[in-house]
Formats: C-alpha cells, sequence, structure tokens
C-alpha cells in the first residue's frame, strides 16, 4: 500500500519542522497547499519532500482541502493540520496496521486529541483521517469542515488507538476563533439551515468567552429540527457549564438533564449535576448522579469528550462520600 499525506498551510515553517518528521513513516507522496504564507514553509515543506501547490484563500477550508485531495495520487489519503503532532512509535504501528487492511476496510478513525486554555485534560474525538482514493471522498462546510461520508462508507472504517494531537497554543486559539466566527457568521447568513454552522457559532463563542452570543447559538441550535443527538447532548451540557459558572444552578441542573434526555452516554452532565448536589450539601443526590456516572461506557465518537472522567473519577466520588458521610 502507499498514502499521500495532504496538508493546508500558511506560515507553518516552524510547525512543519516541528512535526513532519514524526509521519515520515507513514507517507510514500507528500501534498502541501500553501495558501499565502510570507515564511519559510515552501522551503521547509520541500526539504521534506513536498510536492508544494499554491491556492488563494476564500475563506473555504473545504475547497482548499479538496484542492489538496485532488492532488493526491497514491491509494491511501491521510489528511493533518501543521500543527498536528503523532508520536514516532505510533506512526510505525500506523503504517504496519494499513499494510494488513483488506479490501473491504475503506478508512481509519484515529482518536484526535485538544488541550487548550490550561485544560488539565485534553478532549478526544475519533475522526476519520485516513481513507482509500477510491471513495472520492471531499470535505464539505467552509469551516470546521469534516470529510462527507454516508453512514454504510462510515461503517467500512476501522478505529485503531494512534493518536494525534493538535498542539496550537493558547494564543493562536484565541485568534483562531475570532477568525472563525467571522466565516461562520458569514456561512450561516447564507446557509441558516446548516446545523453545523448554529452548533459551532455557540461553541466558537463560547471558547472565545462571549457567553451570551453562545447561549443565543447553543438554544437556536437545540430548537432546529435535524439536530444530531450527539451533538445535541453537548449543546445543552456546554450550555449548563455556562450556568454553572455563573452561579445559576438550577437553569445549570436544566441543561444537564435535558443533555442528558439528548443521549444518555455522556459522562460529563452526570458528573456536572453530581458536583451540583454535592456542593449543596446533598449527598443522596449526588451519590445518585455519581452511580449513574459509573455506569457510562467511553463513546468513540465524533465529538470531544473528556476521556479521563470515564475512568475511575465518579467511582472515587461515591467512596470518598460514603467514607465522609452516614449515607
Amino acid at each position: 500500500m502507499q498514502l499521500t499525506l495532504c496538508l493546508i498551510v500558511k506560515n507553518e515553517a516552524d510547525n512543519l519542522n516541528k512535526n513532519l518528521k514524526n509521519f515520515e513513516p507513514v507517507y510514500d507522496e507528500l501534498i502541501i497547499v500553501d495558501t499565502g504564507s510570507v515564511d519559510d514553509t515552501k522551503s521547509v515543506a520541500r526539504k521534506f519532500g513536498a510536492k508544494v501547490f499554491d491556492f488563494k484563500w476564500i475563506d473555504d477550508f473545504s475547497a482548499a482541502r479538496n484542492f489538496a485531495l485532488s492532488k493526491a495520487t497514491k491509494e491511501w489519503i491521510m489528511m493533518i493540520d501543521a500543527d498536528d503532532s503523532i508520536q514516532l512509535h505510533d506512526a510505525v504501528g500506523l503504517r504496519e496496521d494499513l499494510r494488513g487492511m483488506s479490501q473491504d476496510q475503506w478508512g481509519v478513525l484515529l482518536p484526535y486529541h485538544l488541550r487548550h486554555f490550561g485544560a488539565k485534560n485534553p478532549s478526544v474525538a475519533f475522526l476519520p483521517r485516513i481513507w482509500r482514493k477510491s471513495l472520492n471522498a471531499r470535505y464539505t462546510l467552509k469551516i470546521h469542515e469534516y470529510l462527507d461520508l454516508k453512514p454504510e462508507q462510515m461503517s467500512r472504517f476501522l478505529r485503531k488507538d494512534y493518536p494525534i494531537t493538535h498542539t496550537k497554543a493558547d494564543d493562536l486559539y484565541r485568534k483562531s476563533y475570532d477568525r472563525n466566527i467571522a466565516i461562520l457568521e458569514k456561512a450561516h447568513q447564507s446557509d441558516p439551515d446548516e446545523r453545523r454552522y448554529v452548533f459551532f457559532l455557540g461553541h466558537d463563542n463560547h471558547k472565545s468567552g462571549r457567553l451570551e452570543e453562545a447561549l443565543k447559538y447553543y438554544a437556536k441550535y437545540a430548537k432546529m429540527k435535524n439536530t444530531n443527538s450527539h451533538e445535541l447532548n453537548r449543546v445543552l451540557y456546554f450550555s449548563g457549564r455556562i450556568y454553572r459558572g455563573q452561579k445559576k444552578f438550577d437553569e445549570s441542573i436544566e441543561m444537564f438533564k435535558r443533555a442528558i434526555d439528548a443521549q444518555d452516554s455522556f459522562v460529563e452532565p452526570y458528573i456536572n449535576i453530581a458536583e451540583i448536589y454535592e456542593s449543596k450539601g446533598e449527598i443522596k443526590k449526588a451519590l445518585e448522579y455519581y452511580l449513574k456516572a459509573m455506569k457510562c461506557e467511553k463513546p468513540r465518537t465524533h465529538v470531544f469528550i473528556n476521556e479521563a472522567l470515564y475512568e475511575d473519577y465518579a467511582e472515587t466520588k461515591v467512596m470518598k462520600l460514603l467514607e465522609s458521610t452516614n449515607v
């Protein structure tokens, strides 16, 4: 098997120098699409053997990614960002697994780790990263783009535990949210029924500290008819987190319970309800929700979760509460 690694970049010389080396065991062809660099991005890319193409930036990430895909010539395609990293031993293991893929296996979902704004634990989602070129898969949406695959195609994708970690610094995240929101607002105006634009207008406003704007778009998403249950859980959960931060605990608990009604497999709403009840001294109610949290199995989904909360967090809280109370 042979694989083309694709990236779209702008002023990413430092990240290419830092991250591409560990991806070398994976790829046979390197396609880098430059959207307007003024640093040494192109020369660094060529140092790694890349075929470099220029693409005029038009506020459309899918257009740039799909242009990169059009230049790929190998049997398999992998898409990453310049600030994505992988451990060398994982890259080697991934390549070995790809060699063993059968003809009825069409792609690979890999865990994507995000950690920013001082988060203790990374958020993790399983995303399609590698697929057969013959699928002719393409990205869709101008921003927060995703690979447009049908359910029957996704059923042929395997999950592999070779993490890719996003390494963007916090100050760059903050700048990117301003850019993202501007693109999202224009995209939403032209396509108001696209649920993911509404979802991410809530998410990116939330992350950038514009909490009332975030709540407005979260509420708008919750009223849409074409929602996804996993995304609806996240929207209601994020709303609950905002209210909890504002010490509006009744509103917060209501949102967390609605999140559970939307999709009951995510642990975070249970734990947040339990923590609120614990802080109020309502230990029986706290234990009720910690015990429910213990029953949640870690989902492997396209939305990001806090994996650490699926391990022994709830069990540890239950043991401590039982030891310290007469419940």
